[in-house]
Parts: structure tokens; sequence; C-alpha cells
């Protein structure tokens, strides 16, 4: 669950629940209660946005979720118009909108994986895969959970935060993989960080441009939380798990045309021949950037990053946004 709460509905209240794909309305906020208002909205598609206040209006803010046409169910288009606080009108809209973007994230890559698993000669394969050729492929994490259910796929689509990466073991694979890596935070390149020194500095990015907060206390601590996540990601043998099985999801072929390989070798991002991570690619000249990239976007960086990828396959929660000068094929992990 997204959000809930009380929303204003042709004179009456009823409770709103958002999850990732839909908006449903009860009753009550009680666990049990039936359903109320409209039937639930699939925001595959939908838009959300401000609405004024019409004549004898009851509540001090609005908002329409706008349902476009669906011509494979026959599914007109319609409006929902609904009143809430005028403190939570913004945070209804915005997370509605999420919602909407990873609905559509979860179609497009459903079509994609669709279309690979049912290909029977090589050409049909290729042809699927020549659709998105010079995209950027995102793999939204809730598809993944949906797609397969099989052991490895939910052990690796588990948040960074399991419990296992909680113990003294998990944690000493983190130290271990952080010594053979170069992280690229922001614009500034580490070298084998530490545990607690790429802690302290994602925590420390994350806090600088903050607004002030009443509650100074709160702020840290979600900052430092938000940075443990962080830094439990860069571990190489959780996020490789993660990419191999977004890949090994996304491209399986029912009909045993491909296998996926675990390849550890460093490769040129553009030309894909193996690399001396000490030399330019022999080929091209292109140096081997950084395994793991952070960035810590701000309001207008975010904005910018959704309307460049708008046109991508999957949604916008990228771990390596820089693929997207690349303009090639790539499979990433949500964060």
């Amino acid at each position: 669950v997204l959000f809930r709460g009380w929303l204003w509905w042709r004179r009456h209240w009823i409770y709103g629940v958002l999850r990732r794909q839909s908006l449903r309305f009860f009753a009550s906020d009680a666990s049990n209660s039936p359903p109320a208002g409209p039937l639930p909205i699939d925001l595959l598609g939908c838009v959300c946005s401000p609405t004024g206040k019409l004549p004898f209006s009851f509540q001090p803010s609005y908002f329409t979720v706008y349902r476009p046409v669906a011509e494979q169910t026959g599914q007109k288009a319609e409006r929902f118009r609904f009143g809430v606080d005028a403190n939570d009108q913004q945070q209804w809209i915005t997370l509605i909108m999420d919602a909407a973007q990873i609905s559509e994230g979860c179609s497009r890559i459903q079509k994609l994986h669709k279309a690979l698993s049912s290909a029977e000669q090589l050409e049909e394969y290729l042809s699927a895969v020549r659709r998105v050729e010079q995209q950027i492929v995102i793999v939204p994490v809730e598809w993944m959970r949906r797609c397969d259910s099989s052991e490895e796929v939910v052990r690796l689509s588990r948040p960074a935060s399991n419990e296992i990466w909680r113990t003294d073991q998990g944690l000493a694979q983190l130290k271990n993989d952080l010594q053979r890596e170069d992280i690229k935070l922001d614009e500034k390149i580490l070298h084998n960080p530490s545990v607690e020194e790429l802690l302290e500095k994602v925590t420390s990015r994350i806090l600088e441009g903050c607004p002030e907060s009443k509650d100074e206390a709160k702020l840290r601590a979600s900052a430092l939380v938000l940075g443990r996540d962080v830094v439990f990601s860069c571990s190489r043998t959780l996020g490789g798990g993660y990419a191999f099985a977004a890949v090994e999801a996304l491209f399986k072929s029912n009909a045993g045309l491909v296998e996926c390989l675990h390849d550890t070798t460093p490769r040129c991002s553009i030309c894909l021949l193996p690399l001396d991570p000490t030399k330019p690619c022999p080929q091209c000249g292109a140096t081997l950037e950084p395994g793991i990239v952070i960035q810590i976007l701000r309001d207008k960086a975010k904005f910018d990053a959704l309307r460049r990828l708008e046109d991508a396959t999957g949604v916008c929660e990228v771990e390596e946004d820089s693929s997207q000068a690349l303009m090639g094929m790539k499979v990433t992990k949500s964060c």
C-alpha cells in the first residue's frame, strides 16, 4: 500500500487505498470494510491533476483522476473527482502519478516478456529484441515479483535491507565487496571505500539541501535509513543478483532459444569488447566507468530524469542513470 486516507465522493466520505497499480475504495478504514464508491480504478495510463472548487463545494481542495479509453477491454474514458484536505492534495496527486508510472512500466515490460518467451523461432526472438534495441530497458521490481515466483527470483527481489544483510555474515560480505569497487557518488569517485565512509558520505549528501524540519532527529534518522539501504545495494553480491535475476526473468525463452550466462569480464559499454580496467578500449577509446553510480536527485534533477526517460520501456527508478547516454539496451533493477 502506497497511501490511504479519506476522500470526499458525491457528498459522502469513502476510504481510499492506493496500491502500485490500482486505487480502491471502502466504506471505512476497518480491515473488513466492504467496498464503497466507484469501482477500483486501474491506474494504467491514468493522469491525476488538481481541480478547482465548484460552486457549493464542501471541501477545500479537489483532485481528478482521468482514465483513458482501453481499446482491448472496451473501457470508456472516465474521470473521478475527489475532495481532500488541502494538506493532502499534493501527496495524493504525486503518489497516484507514481503508481500510474509503475503500472505503465509493468505493462510495457510484460508485453516484451510475452513476445520473447512465446517466440518459437530465433528470427521471432530477434525481431522482438530489435523493437527495444535503441531503448533503455528498466525492469520494475514489482513486475519481477509478479512474473516469477521461483525461489531464486523471489530471494533476489527482496529489499536490500533483507534480514540476512543485517547479520555479521552479510556485513562482512558487504565489506569485501566494497574493497573491490570504484563508486561514483554524484561527480566524485570513491576508490575502495569502507562501509562507514560510504554511509557517511551518502547520508551527508541526502541531508544537503533538505529544508528545515521541526523534528531534526527524525529527519536525520530517515536519512540514515535511506543511506543504509543505498550502501547495502552497492554490494556486488546483492546488486549482481538483482541484475542477473532481471535479465533471466525477462529474456528467458520457453523454446530454449537463449541461455543467460553470468559473465563477470569487464567490457566496454559501447562495443562490448573485453576491456583492461586501467586502459581505454582499443577499438573505440572509451574508458571503463565505475561499476556503481549513486545519484542523489533533487527536485529539478528528478524532473529532468523523468522527462529524459519518458520514452523508455520501464519506469524511472534507475540504479545507473548514466546509462541513458549510451543509448543501448541495458537491463537494470529498480532502486
